[in-house]
């Protein structure tokens, strides 16, 4: 029965791939960030939020954009893929989602977010009517609801992140399967895995906190560290396939 490898070392091996290469993953990370900031910008700025219809049409354009753009997930997993098995990367790797298999993506894409979008809406509603805009002050009433939702909300979506966490990366290695069989292939991958994964997310607190501290521009090498990571997660949840 195989062993699988350790956070560290899964880790460790991610740093050594990466060398070489961070010009390559820092290029393609901050042309993903750019593209979405300008998308979300310019719709967001077109819609009166401060209207029930202009929120819910918001909320409705948010999450076709998101399933849209998404697709940058598939590209970043190719070229992380690649990096992880010794294959050239390049910056335009993550176009890869919109011109192969795309119909397949779309679909678990959709599912994907309209999940996430559940459970965040009711405390995303809840936090406009916590602050009173005439006094801005909080609520007694809406206060408990609105914690009560946020962290209901937030568990559910870490479980679902979690669950869903290899479907993007099963697109590329079964391109010929139905969104059906990749999602139930996923679900079947993490089964007494998801723990092992949340592990390694949360072992990335620290750095994700010195980010911060550096405004956000340690992320340019903190990203492909954690998706590297990620790759190599995958890699070794399919070695243990092989040998099952």
């Amino acid at each position: 029965m195989k062993k699988y490898m350790s956070s560290a070392q899964l880790k460790a091996l991610s740093r050594g791939q990466l060398i070489g290469h961070y010009g390559t993953t820092i290029w393609a990370f901050l042309l993903v960030v750019i593209i979405n900031l300008l998308v979300n910008s310019i719709f967001s700025g077109l819609l009166d939020t401060t209207t029930l219809p202009g929120t819910i049409l918001y909320y409705i354009i948010s999450f076709l954009v998101s399933v849209i753009l998404g697709l940058f997930t598939v590209g970043e997993n190719f070229l992380y893929l690649k990096l992880a098995t010794g294959q050239p990367i390049a910056v335009s790797d993550i176009w890869y989602g919109f011109q192969n298999n795309r119909d397949t993506s779309l679909k678990l894409l959709a599912i994907y977010n309209l999940l996430l979008y559940a459970f965040m809406i009711p405390y995303l509603l809840l936090s406009e009517k916590l602050v009173n805009p005439s006094s801005l002050t909080i609520s007694n009433e809406y206060f408990l609801p609105f914690c009560i939702a946020f962290v209901i909300g937030n568990i559910l979506s870490i479980y679902v992140n979690l669950l869903f966490s290899q479907i993007f990366y099963l697109i590329l290695d079964f391109p010929g399967y139905s969104a059906k069989q990749i999602m139930n292939y996923g679900f079947r991958l993490m089964k007494g895995s998801k723990g092992r994964l949340f592990y390694m997310e949360i072992s990335f607190l620290p750095l994700m906190l010195l980010a911060c501290l550096s405004l956000g521009i340690g992320l340019l090498w903190i990203y492909p560290y954690m998706s590297a990571s990620h790759a190599n997660f995958f890699l070794d949840l399919m070695k243990k396939e092989s040998v099952a």
